[in-house]
């Protein structure tokens, strides 16, 4: 079968978790095509694709399943979480209005979403500097530049190592995530479907884990 994922999503959270897939079906192999933003699958086009956005932004034709990418979490150096629990601050959602908050340019409403669901009513959250891509947001955290609200899956290492810190660990979900689109020509392919199944049990099992 042939894929298209978002780059940052391949690299940061699926090839790790490949083998597991292939050992388990030896029989599909899986080719990358280039990613399209705005993927149609007209033309030269992949049997399926990881996009970002929400159910509601595709074709009702397409089977489109939810993987991960809906939860998202604060996140902080490890310095300045340090500094700021031995000052006694960060008692509740809304003191992080006072540090710099550090955003992506895709999603320059994601803090403002962020404190409403955190219960900070009313909350207009001042932004400081935007990134272009996650990576380059995720250095600026670890540089202690600020604080970004990032979607877990894709800094379960630096959360593990301790390289960044969740200053609140809440339950909260932003409308999209990253979604398996399959068009109507390529439903029930044995190989998508393989990989359908293995794709929504990993990442089900990753949605469970604490921080």
């Amino acid at each position: 079968m042939t894929l298209s994922v978002l780059p940052t999503l391949a690299s940061v959270w699926l090839l790790s978790r490949l083998p597991e897939f292939t050992q388990r079906h030896p029989e599909v192999s899986i080719n990358f095509a280039p990613y399209r933003r705005d993927e149609d699958f007209s033309g030269a086009s992949p049997d399926a694709a990881i996009l970002s956005g929400a159910a509601s932004d595709w074709p009702a034709t397409w089977d489109c399943d939810y993987v991960i990418g809906k939860e998202v979490v604060p996140v902080v150096s490890a310095a300045r979480f340090n500094a700021r629990r031995n000052a006694g601050a960060w008692t509740a959602p809304a003191d992080l209005m006072s540090e710099p908050l550090l955003y992506h340019t895709s999603s320059p409403d994601r803090w403002r979403l962020w404190f409403r669901e955190a219960g900070v009513q009313n909350a207009r959250p001042k932004l400081a500097s935007g990134f272009d891509q996650v990576s380059i947001l995720v250095q600026a955290v670890k540089a202690d530049m600020g604080i970004a609200v990032l979607q877990r899956c894709l800094i379960q290492d630096e959360l593990a190592s301790g390289q960044l810190m969740a200053p609140f660990d809440l339950p909260i979900s932003m409308p999209k995530g990253y979604y398996l689109c399959v068009p109507a020509q390529r439903r029930g392919h044995h190989a998508i479907e393989a990989f359908r199944q293995w794709l929504l049990e990993s990442a089900s099992n990753d949605r469970m884990q604490p921080l």
